[in-house]
């Protein structure tokens, strides 16, 4: 509902009994008078007066630029673009940003260093080895960045190590809200020595911090128990709408599609994936589809069931011949911490397509067990596919779960949910801290 965060902002300001606050930001028309009676506002006066109030302005702070490929760039495109409020992205990675994203908003590219050539070989710790040197210098120019947009709030995604500490001791040391925002267990993207050293930051972080978010239940749950109970909500990307059936099943075809970034930690599931498609009689012609490249030699035994696309930037007529949606997780135990909290955004966009899904990952992974427990998606939960044959590939089969993803998605990943959680949050904490007009 357009301006629906203004008017909830506006219904908190009304209701604010500090006299102070209430007489420099109850809202006057142009000529003086006051917009509200004293009895309690209308929907019609709120609407009134959110049209005079401010927009609140909000600074994200991450090391990601919006433009990326990745699933905390796709989150924020989707939260931010077209939205009723101001907001700044402030990245701090160190490769240029290319391409920038500014549907709404602007976004400054702010890094603690400049990339090398090193960053891309197996001596990449060399240039970070000097970023400790750097950080005072990055700290103050950071600081001032934010001094400088007189924020009303500052989001952070605790991704690098110096950027979301120092947004958090501005937001100390001004008063400003923070609202912190967990994609990932820091102690998975951290080092062992890195975590040891910045988790007492981050402790403080996350029990001072307004608003918290997390990327699933299981991270808000662990988090909670490792830096103390906070309330959090789960903040993630959201489909605009779902179809109302699935795709129609076609019988004995299989084609399993997959798009994204790919890690070597995901070798062995491809390798397994191609195996069994190999061996499975059913389904002769059966083809792996995967878009974006895959950088892994090993697949060059399994050519004929195997067609490889270039990344690109139209996606809509790649799921025309798709039958399974492939979703894997690595693996192994130095994996775990990532798998058991994390949640991936392809999720997200599979369960809006209408068509099944094949979860292929650790049992205990935070999205095995919600596509398990929803029967959202045909499970494997060994690297094997052991349970991977003629039952679980039945079109029976691949049409339940298709219904159940989209009953999934349509319940817990509407676009709008999303954005008004976001929206929401900001509203609350900006209501008392408005800036003066």
């Amino acid at each position: 509902m357009k301006r629906s965060w203004q008017i909830a902002f506006a219904y908190r300001l009304h209701t604010q009994t500090d006299s102070r606050k209430n007489q420099n930001l109850r809202g006057l028309s142009p000529d003086g008078s006051s917009l509200l009676a004293a009895k309690p506002p209308t929907v019609r006066d709120l609407t009134h007066l959110a049209a005079h109030t401010p927009k609140a302005s909000v600074a994200f702070v991450q090391q990601f630029g919006l433009g990326g490929n990745g699933g905390g760039p796709k989150i924020l495109r989707s939260l931010l673009s077209n939205q009723d409020f101001a907001w700044e992205s402030i990245c701090s990675q160190t490769t240029p940003m290319i391409p920038s994203f500014t549907d709404g908003g602007t976004e400054t590219w702010l890094p603690i260093r400049r990339a090398t050539r090193l960053d891309r070989t197996r001596l990449h710790w060399i240039p970070k080895s000097i970023e400790p040197l750097l950080a005072k210098a990055y700290s103050a120019r950071l600081a001032a960045r934010l001094a400088e947009g007189q924020f009303d709030a500052v989001h952070v995604i605790p991704h690098a190590i110096y950027d979301w500490q120092v947004a958090a001791e501005f937001c100390r040391q001004t008063n400003t809200p923070l609202l912190l925002n967990v994609h990932d267990d820091i102690r998975y993207t951290f080092s062992k020595s890195v975590y040891r050293r910045h988790s007492p930051a981050f402790r403080r972080t996350w029990s001072e911090a307004a608003k918290i978010f997390c990327i699933s239940d299981e991270l808000g749950d662990e988090y909670c128990d490792r830096f103390g109970n906070r309330p959090f909500e789960v903040l993630t990307d959201g489909a605009p709408n779902f179809p109302g059936t699935p795709k129609p099943i076609v019988a004995n075809r299989l084609n399993l599609y997959f798009c994204g970034l790919l890690h070597y930690s995901y070798l062995t599931n491809f390798q397994s994936v191609a195996e069994a498609l190999a061996r499975n009689p059913q389904f002769a012609d059966a083809k792996l589809v995967v878009r974006g490249g895959i950088p892994f030699r090993e697949m060059g035994a399994f050519d004929e069931h195997m067609k490889v696309l270039p990344f690109a930037s139209d996606l809509s007529g790649d799921m025309d011949e798709a039958d399974l949606l492939y979703l894997p997780l690595p693996f192994g135990e130095s994996y775990s911490d990532f798998v058991r909290y994390s949640m991936s955004t392809k999720l997200v966009t599979y369960l809006s397509s209408g068509i099944p899904i094949l979860f292929h990952g650790p049992r205990e992974s935070a999205l095995g067990r919600l596509v398990a427990s929803n029967d959202a998606a045909i499970c494997c939960f060994t690297p094997e596919l052991t349970e991977l044959g003629p039952e679980s590939l039945s079109a029976e089969t691949r049409l339940r779960v298709a219904y159940n993803a989209l009953d999934l998605g349509r319940q817990r990943f509407g676009l709008e949910k999303q954005r008004s959680a976001l929206c929401h949050a900001i509203a609350d904490v900006c209501s008392f801290s408005s800036r003066s007009t």
